[in-house]
């Protein structure tokens, strides 16, 4: 076994050698990503997944926004926020009213979004997005379930069904599905679900475009674990309307620390979620971020299941 894992490091060496890039958080012209160029071609949705709560999380969320929207003017920011949050950042980027940003951030007080560099990215997006012509500007869409009600309910309390009928309707069947997402017996199973039956709605009766968003990690796997059908898997199974259309990078962590956040207090613990017997990885990832490319010509990951992150092993590869 031990010999097998050698020879395994090996290749595994050897194939990531040509097939890597150091990230450069400040190049905007992006040769660091221009590695994954040719996996755009044919996609329309484009997810990069974070273990929550890590600083640098942040920085590589508005690298890769900046890069999707440069190779493939992506249309909508699809976000892991409810419906009404996403109207009451729409309007923020549409107005760069700072008191539209600070009311809606007040509910979430206790989770992973309450922290200044959150806070700070949608003040960047704002930046970023007025300086695009009118025509290019991106819209955020949430298709998450209504976690905070006092966000959901200041949405209702503005909209009214005959001014908006299906975003009144939409929220209001999403507070129910947050009843029975915190109360059913499969978190993680319902609460995806709904998810992607939100998107499903929302993406028949958008206007064309291309996707991006950053989502907690498991979100963006494209095969399912046991009892849970998460987001792109059901985006990508066989059949879908977007089948082999979707674009997943996960993010993996080597000596990190991350934010546990409560409402009572908040925790910080370290965090590593590279298999340490895959060596490869560590030896050849350095300081700061690493891209590696995983499917390339004569990759051993093409030829078995190679699972380099150390828990969360889907079904099937």
């Amino acid at each position: 076994m031990n010999s097998n894992l050698g020879q395994l490091n090996k290749e595994i060496f050897e194939y990531l050698k040509g097939n890597h890039s150091r990230i450069d958080l400040e190049d905007d012209e992006f040769r660091d990503l221009s590695i994954i160029d040719k996996d755009l071609e044919g996609r329309e949705v484009f997810l990069t997944g974070e273990n929550h709560g890590i600083a640098l999380n942040v920085e590589l969320r508005m690298k890769f926004l900046k890069y999707f929207k440069e190779r493939v003017d992506f249309k909508y920011y699809l976000c892991e926020i409810p419906y009404s949050m996403a109207y009451f950042l729409n309007r923020y980027l549409e107005s760069g009213d700072i008191n539209i940003l600070r009311q809606i951030y007040r509910p979430l007080k206790g989770t992973d979004a309450w922290n200044a560099d959150d806070f700070h990215h949608w003040v960047e997006l704002y930046e970023f997005n007025r300086n695009l012509p009118g025509h290019r500007r991106i819209e955020v869409i949430g298709i998450d379930i209504e976690h905070q009600p006092e966000n959901a309910f200041r949405f209702l309390q503005l909209v009214s069904p005959d001014r908006d009928y299906f975003g009144f309707r939409f929220v209001n069947r999403n507070l129910i599905y947050r009843d029975e997402v915190y109360n059913g017996n499969n978190f993680n199973g319902i609460r995806d679900g709904k998810i992607y039956d939100n998107f499903m709605e929302l993406y028949g009766g958008l206007p064309r475009g291309k996707y991006y968003g950053q989502w907690g990690l498991s979100h963006i796997f494209q095969r399912g674990f046991p009892y849970v059908k998460w987001f792109a898997t059901a985006l990508n199974e066989q059949g879908s309307i977007l089948e082999d259309k979707i674009l997943s990078l996960a993010y993996v962590y080597d000596n990190c620390e991350y934010l546990y956040p409560t409402p009572r207090r908040d925790y910080i613990s370290s965090i590593d979620t590279i298999d340490p017997k895959f060596e490869a990885f560590q030896g050849l990832a350095g300081e700061g971020c690493t891209i590696f490319k995983l499917n390339g010509k004569d990759s051993p990951f093409n030829r078995e299941l190679i699972w380099p992150i150390a828990h969360k092993l889907p079904q099937g590869g």
